[in-house]
């Protein structure tokens, strides 16, 4: 999800894949 999540934004961002990944969630949410 976080990868997802940096392609979202238009940039990659492998690294703390939790992180982005709640916020990917909170932008859904």
């Amino acid at each position: 999800m976080g990868i997802a999540y940096g392609k979202g934004i238009g940039e990659p961002i492998p690294s703390s894949p939790t992180f982005f990944n709640n916020l990917h969630l909170a932008l859904i949410n």
